[in-house]
């Protein structure tokens, strides 16, 4: 993930990712533990375009714009106009939900935390420490469970000590989207939203899969014309052709 994640752990959760996908890596070495230069392993990161597929792999995947969306059907069409208050209501809600989780995001309570302790069951017990399990309110400062190593995080996220809803991913995009819409209604363009993000959106307030996005599209349109408003299959290839172990997400 360009500008968060070293290359050591890109190139072995790239090995994963492409396994995952298909690919066979049993020709993928493994780097030295005395490998230091990020030079030399961005060179060795090459053997991953042009490993071959497993077969047999029955999964499709297409990476074709069009491909994938040939079959696209909107399931989904609301019945009655959507009020203030549909949109109020979804907008708190994502901003509790973010609120209460973003303490516990990473560290002990991160899904791979360890295969004996996983991240739910860290949560469960800070909580539990805390008397305060079922959950039913926002993550307490205290726990018993600091005496275990256990510990969260960002302050201003904590019963008691909230005063706002504090900055993040999850919220940024969702308020981004609503200034989408006002500027250009439903007739947005992919390349309208990368527009929106360098307008609006810091690089370093960028992470997993859109940091790398983030990148691509300034690569492939920093030199041209608003007017050619360009999107086009080489721009897919090229996302395709930069490692970043995150590209498979959903992102935020």
């Amino acid at each position: 993930m360009g500008g968060w994640e070293s290359l050591r752990y890109v190139y072995e959760k790239e090995k994963r990712q492409r396994y995952e996908e298909g690919y066979d890596v049993s020709s993928v070495p493994a780097l030295p533990f005395e490998l230091k230069d990020e030079l030399q392993i961005q060179a060795m990161m090459q053997i991953f375009d042009t490993l071959p597929l497993r077969s047999p792999y029955d999964y499709v995947e297409p990476n074709e714009f069009h491909v994938i969306t040939k079959d696209y059907q909107l399931l989904v069409r609301p019945t009655t106009l959507l009020s203030f208050d549909h949109f109020h209501g979804a907008l708190l809600g994502r901003c509790i939900g973010c609120m209460l989780g973003k303490p516990l995001e990473l560290g002990p309570y991160f899904w791979e935390s360890s295969s004996t302790k996983p991240g739910w069951k860290n949560v469960k017990r800070w909580f539990e420490g805390a008397d305060q399990y079922p959950i039913r309110d926002y993550v307490p400062k205290e726990s018993r469970a600091s005496q275990e190593g256990l510990y969260v995080g960002y302050e201003t996220c904590l019963k008691g000590s909230i005063q706002f809803v504090e900055t993040d991913d999850d919220i940024r995009y969702t308020l981004l989207s609503l200034v989408l819409l006002e500027q250009k209604g439903m007739k947005f363009t992919p390349y309208d939203v990368g527009k929106l993000w360098h307008n609006y959106l810091p690089y370093q307030m960028v992470c997993t899969a859109e940091t790398q996005a983030y990148l691509n599209f300034a690569d492939q349109t920093h030199h041209l014309s608003p007017e050619l408003r360009p999107y086009t299959v080489a721009v897919q290839d090229y996302v395709r052709t930069h490692h970043n172990p995150y590209r498979e997400w959903i992102g935020a």
